[in-house]
């Protein structure tokens, strides 16, 4: 990347140097040209460069560039002169999210003496830079795919109170009216030092990484949204910015990427990591008439289900299999990440009936089918949710449930598990 001079003092150096550079120049040009048509021939013989071509090249050499910098603690505190840029620091508060993303590039940001710099790419930006007063304290760069950075939403519009039907979105949270912040610049965990949200987004999803703009920038941790999207806004009203996105430990299991369910969470950063806010996304069991009408959803998406494999060897039709919709386990990862197992298992086991099997969820080849018992499914079920990097806050939620309470840890979890 190279690092220029202002825009308005590189104009006010040039005009002030511009007179004595020309005329310097050109005496030096020409002594250059009278020199050269006597040692030319020379240099000629003697295999040397002409003198006069290899004064002008090096007069037009351009600046040396510097080399792109990662974020590591050793390359982001090095000193380095401020780029005082005169740019407006302004965001119109009726710019939509969208926009927003797609106008970053070459914009300046500043909060007291912090300075966030955007380098423009083809498609957004590639790089950003932030100074704390003369200091670079964070530089990180992209080649592949598009970065950016996200504005938290703020202000009164914003919904204070927790989601209360165990199927909530986003905007159970966040109003219609709701606008993103004026500013990169937010706080996630209290101690007073701006923190900043960097997007990295390719074709599987998108990757948010939290830095935190102290003497030096260090990054706090990353959450990765596998074909989705996370907003960020302080929800509770507590001085401390919660991310609101979804997991993906259900992702590809049972069915395709496309009906993969991704149950919304509510995170706050806690000493290292992101962790569940359970407080917020606790909710009232849903009415008996609601409960009534999961039932009939999980009835006419199975029964809309291709049932052309459910023969058996003979070529006779199973009467006792079914096919499991990928919603039922997407309402039932729903009740559970809102504090509600034990009425999830209540329906389950009013919805499957007695003596009857899945048979989408396995494969073997001597039968050609798997038959998946309800009690085969629920240790099904249990064991990919051991996989969820927030066992534990999902446990703190259903306390009051064997199922979920006595679950341990899945050896396979990862504390950057794809969310």
């Amino acid at each position: 990347m190279r690092f220029t001079l202002p825009i308005k003092r590189s104009q006010q150096l040039k005009e002030k140097c511009a007179p004595k550079w020309y005329l310097s120049a050109a005496v030096l040009l020409t002594a250059c040209s009278f020199l050269s048509g006597i040692v030319t021939p020379l240099a000629g013989q003697l295999g040397l460069p002409n003198i006069a071509s290899l004064i002008f090249s090096l007069l037009q050499e351009d600046h040396p560039q510097r080399s792109d910098h990662d974020d590591s603690e050793e390359s982001t505190g090095c000193p380095i002169v401020e780029p005082e840029s005169k740019e407006t620091v302004t965001k119109n508060e009726e710019e939509s999210r969208d926009d927003a993303g797609e106008n970053q590039s070459q914009k300046v940001f500043r909060q007291g003496n912090l300075l966030l710099k955007t380098h423009r790419a083809r498609n957004g930006i590639d790089a950003l830079s932030v100074y704390r007063g003369k200091r670079l304290i964070l530089h990180t760069s992209i080649e592949d795919d598009r970065m950016g950075i996200a504005f938290p939403y703020g202000g009164e519009s914003a919904i204070p109170h927790r989601v209360h039907t165990f199927d909530g979105g986003a905007d159970d949270f966040i109003s219609d009216a709701a606008k993103p912040a004026s500013t990169p610049f937010t706080e996630f965990n209290g101690d007073g030092i701006p923190d900043l949200i960097v997007v990295q987004t390719g074709n599987g999803g998108n990757v948010y990484t939290i830095y935190s703009l102290g003497k030096r920038a260090k990054r706090l941790t990353s959450i990765v949204a596998v074909r989705s999207d996370a907003d960020f806004m302080d929800i509770d009203h507590d001085g401390k910015c919660e991310a609101i996105a979804r997991e993906s430990a259900f992702f590809g299991w049972k069915t395709c990427n496309a009906c993969s369910p991704v149950p919304q969470v509510i995170l706050k950063l806690g000493r290292k990591r992101f962790n569940l806010a359970t407080e917020l996304m606790r909710t009232q069991p849903p009415t008996k008439e609601r409960q009534e009408e999961i039932l009939a959803d999980w009835a006419q998406a199975c029964n809309e289900s291709p049932h052309d494999y459910y023969v058996d060897l003979q070529g006779k039709s199973d009467q006792h299999c079914f096919s499991l919709a990928p919603v039922v386990w997407h309402d039932l990862l729903d009740l559970i990440y809102s504090g509600n197992s034990k009425v999830a298992f209540r329906l389950l086991d009013k919805f499957w009936k007695k003596g009857t099997y899945a048979g989408n969820l396995g494969y073997e080849e001597k039968s050609g089918q798997v038959h998946t018992s309800k009690a085969q499914f629920i240790s099904m079920f249990l064991e990919q949710l051991r996989h969820s990097q927030y066992l534990n806050g999902i446990k703190a939620l259903n306390q009051g449930d064997p199922h979920i309470r006595n679950l341990g840890q899945s050896l396979y979890r990862n504390s950057e598990w794809p969310i």
